[in-house]
């Protein structure tokens, strides 16, 4: 069985993609349902993990792949 990993940089990538679609953090945050701005800095800036469910959120309201928060994935033995 394959399980999705959040890639260690997705906080940068996220800025990153955040950044060259012109999106402030308040933008991005209200747009993922987070309960403000910081609270998506502190996951860009990594004080706080970007979760498997946020990089889902991160990725519709950016229009992208959640495979570019992702690394390979890795095959858990049953």
């Amino acid at each position: 069985m394959n399980v999705p990993v959040v890639k260690n940089d997705a906080n940068l990538v996220l800025r990153d993609i955040r950044k060259k679609k012109h999106l402030t953090l308040a933008e991005l945050g209200h747009s993922m349902n987070l309960r403000s701005g910081q609270a998506l800095a502190n996951i860009e800036y990594g004080t706080n993990k970007l979760t498997l469910e946020k990089a889902f959120l991160a990725a519709n309201a950016l229009g992208v792949s959640v495979n570019v928060f992702l690394q390979a994935k890795v095959k858990q033995y049953e």
